[in-house]
């Protein structure tokens, strides 16, 4: 239950935004509705009970504190498992040429007709699984294997 000077608080923010003085907050007005958002990027959900009007500038400012310092070891942790994902999914392309595509490019041909089972044509959806949509390294094989899965779709369109 919120007090009445908590309400009034709540009240006082959103005339400033409703009146598009939304650069006339203050910092703590600020903290107050970043919360929500900065806790669901940090823990990936919303927090649901806690009364942000409750706390002091400071549990706020120690709460972002927080919420960066797991944003930062999330970053870290991401950015560690997709260098595997592109090292696992090189390692894929070397085995397959190995056992006889011979290069590259036949390689990535056999890979989409093997995902094509599961994944339909949707190739960003299997290099996603694969943990390597969104680098570098994923991009590049995007632009090579999307004409892969359009060819294979045209033909099974025309069949």
């Amino acid at each position: 239950m919120m007090t009445e000077a908590q309400i009034l608080e709540q009240s006082i923010i959103e005339s400033k935004l409703s009146a598009g003085k939304g650069d006339t907050l203050t910092d703590r007005e600020n903290m107050i509705l970043l919360y929500s958002d900065f806790h669901k990027d940090a823990y990936g959900f919303r927090p649901r009970t806690i009364n942000v009007y409750d706390m002091t500038t400071e549990e706020l400012q120690a709460d972002f504190d927080r919420f960066s310092a797991v944003c930062k070891e999330n970053a870290e942790f991401e950015a560690k498992a997709e260098a595997q994902a592109v090292e696992a999914f090189k390692a894929v392309i070397k085995k397959t040429i190995s056992i006889g595509a011979g290069n590259e490019a036949t390689a990535l041909r056999w890979i989409a007709e093997a995902a094509s089972e599961e994944y339909g044509w949707d190739f960003e959806h299997y290099l996603w699984n694969q943990g390597i949509l969104h680098t570098e390294y994923g991009k590049q094989i995007g632009k090579k294997i999307a004409p892969i899965f359009g060819k294979m779709y045209a033909r099974k369109q025309a069949a």
